[in-house]
């Protein structure tokens, strides 16, 4: 059995309810790393950006995948936690978010050259959506563009488990690093 597989069938025993509670306990900014190791076991061919930050226009990352009739440029917006439907809440920071993804080109590091418009966006909800919030998003945000889609929390478990698990073990990892004095540069390979 390969260490990869090894850790999907590990992830698979711990209880989904709780693979969801750590995905929504992980600060945004460390969630983008996470996405983007993800999407790029998801789309090995693909480039993934995170792109959050004063520069951003909305987007935390950025997806690009081509193929031999167009290239797909996929703006992603990463929230966690539990999400009200409140006005001025955490609803109209997304519906902004969209707007201005969808507004602005973006520039990336890998491809300087030139700035790419945005074909779709992508929201990425790592925790929990209230009946309002949820209301508000299919409502106000969803309606913006046919190109906007939602991965919720139910997404992220299984997308994670499959091709990145390891994300599910980050915590115990590093505990076990310090735990035993194990100096990370000598680490090669855990099963």
């Amino acid at each position: 059995m390969s260490t990869q597989s090894g850790l999907i069938q590990l992830a698979k025993a711990i209880p989904e309810e709780e693979r969801g509670k750590i995905l929504s306990s992980f600060k945004e900014t460390d969630l983008h790393g996470h996405l983007k190791s993800l999407l790029g076991n998801m789309e090995p061919n693909s480039l993934v950006e995170i792109t959050h930050g004063s520069e951003e226009h909305g987007n935390d990352l950025v997806m690009v995948r081509s193929d031999k009739f167009r290239e797909l440029v996929t703006g992603i917006i990463v929230k966690s936690g539990k999400i009200g439907g409140k006005t001025k809440g955490r609803i109209d920071e997304i519906k902004s978010q969209v707007e201005q993804s969808l507004a602005h080109p973006v520039k990336l590091k890998a491809i300087a050259e030139r700035a790419l418009s945005i074909s779709e966006v992508w929201i990425m909800i790592a925790g929990d959506l209230t009946k309002g919030a949820h209301d508000r998003l299919k409502g106000e945000v969803m309606t913006q563009s046919k190109n906007i889609t939602l991965f919720g929390l139910d997404w992220l478990v299984k997308n994670f488990t499959q091709y990145y698990p390891q994300v599910f073990y980050e915590g115990e990892v590093m505990d076990f690093l310090e735990e035993n004095n194990t100096p990370i540069g000598k680490l090669c390979v855990f099963v």
